[in-house]
């Protein structure tokens, strides 16, 4: 089945908010209300109006992607108090994009041969505690994964062969790790991808070199985005380990509506009445939801059920 062009071109912004969802149903799938928080399986967020009419617009140009890349970096970073900023294709490609940086940086020879590595950084030092899902990421990039139990152990295995860090933001403290990193020189990487981002970013605060956000979970960004906040240095290798260019990471592309449509978000997610409304909302929905469960409870319990 087809989206035929001309329900496109009848449908005004308003009558597809009171049908919404029925762009799906012409394809056959049906949508249905999502009470599972921004969770990937079902399309995270909605993107805001803001962030539609900034992708929209974008849609209507072309720019050189490099520059596109450079002109973002510097406003994520006032946002969030970061050197740098960079969007992704999502945050398994930050973590892959994150070790080819750490490995290969911007060397372009070194970048050709990922996920080949004959050189001596190429591990990853993950907390035993703190494996998740998709650690494959890091291996596809040619990272090795070395899980570590303790602080004791991780100062160990500072040998000169780590390339990174890599720390759950929902696992941490993290102060006793980051102070050791910086003394071993190994990069560290917060991956907060189900967190929200803000002014001043807290791990980056902490000392942490990168911390990656989740770009469609509560800043309302495209889906497929990250945000990447940290070290001017690491950031532009992240961005040129990947698409446009020719390296490891050609096929993580990200378009140019996608790098405006994440950039725009996070300056509402921070700055913006809009999106204080909508957290404001949070609490007392979920108060509603909680009262109307209490009060099927009791009547079930009345009635013997």
């Amino acid at each position: 089945m087809t989206i035929q062009p001309e329900l496109l071109q009848r449908r005004d912004l308003r009558q597809r908010d009171r049908e919404r969802g029925w762009i799906f149903r012409e394809i056959g799938v049906e949508p249905f209300i999502q009470c599972a928080g921004v969770r990937t399986l079902y399309g995270a967020s909605n993107p805001s109006d803001e962030v539609i009419a900034a992708m929209n617009a974008a849609a209507e140009a072309f720019v050189d992607m490099d520059e596109l890349a450079d002109a973002a970096g510097q406003p994520l970073a006032q946002l969030t108090g970061a050197e740098w900023g960079v969007i992704t294709a999502g945050t398994a490609a930050t973590l892959a994009l994150a070790t080819a940086a750490c490995i290969a940086g911007n060397n372009p020879e070194l970048m050709l041969r990922l996920p080949e590595t004959s050189g001596p950084r190429r591990k990853v030092l993950i907390p035993s505690d703190q494996g998740f899902s998709y650690e494959q990421a890091i291996r596809i990039a040619g990272g090795e994964i070395v899980s570590v139990a303790t602080v004791e152990k991780l100062a160990g295995a500072l040998d000169g062969s780590a390339a990174m860090i890599c720390l759950l933001a929902s696992a941490l403290p993290i102060s006793s790790v980051l102070s050791l990193a910086r003394a071993g020189g190994v990069p560290i990487l917060v991956e907060a991808a189900g967190l929200s981002p803000e002014m001043p970013d807290r791990w980056i605060r902490c000392g942490a070199d990168l911390v990656v956000y989740a770009g469609g979970k509560y800043t309302r960004a495209p889906q497929s985005t990250a945000i990447v906040l940290g070290r001017e240095r690491l950031c532009k290798a992240i961005w040129w380990n990947g698409a446009p260019h020719q390296a490891f990471g050609r096929a993580m592309k990200v378009g140019k509506e996608e790098v405006v449509g994440a950039v725009v978000p996070l300056d509402r997610w921070i700055n913006f009445r809009t999106a204080a409304n909508e957290r404001d909302q949070w609490l007392p929905r979920l108060k509603r939801i909680e009262s109307q469960l209490n009060c099927k409870r009791s009547a079930e319990a009345v009635h013997g059920l």
